[in-house]
């Protein structure tokens, strides 16, 4: 290799080096930049789940009460329900039993 060539070698050397650091040192700032990043939406995601987690307390919360004040208005309306039936069913074995004996089978004649 002559001076020239062997000299303007050293010198892309050189530069591909100074081009590499700087890649590398760009990057490295990127990672920074992005890890910084990161740790904030991890904060605010925190601060979010927290807020998520009373709310869904809060709806569990609400939904047993309501269920309870639901089944304690359904057994009320039941109750009164299963009464009216229970007084009606009453009647219509009475009526089922008095068609039996009306019906005129004559089974029971012989």
């Amino acid at each position: 290799m002559t001076g020239d060539k062997f000299f303007s070698s050293v010198v892309e050397h050189n530069a591909a080096q100074e081009k590499e650091k700087a890649e590398k040192e760009a990057r490295k700032a990127e990672k920074e930049k992005h890890q910084e990043a990161l740790e904030e939406w991890k904060k605010l995601k925190a601060a979010w789940d927290k807020r998520v987690e009373a709310q869904r307390k809060r709806y569990k919360e609400a939904l047993s009460q309501w269920e309870q004040r639901s089944s304690l208005r359904n057994w009320s309306a039941a109750d009164r329900v299963l009464r009216k039936d229970g007084e009606a069913a009453d009647s219509d074995e009475e009526e089922e039993g008095d068609s039996d004996s009306d019906s005129g089978s004559g089974s029971d004649d012989n």
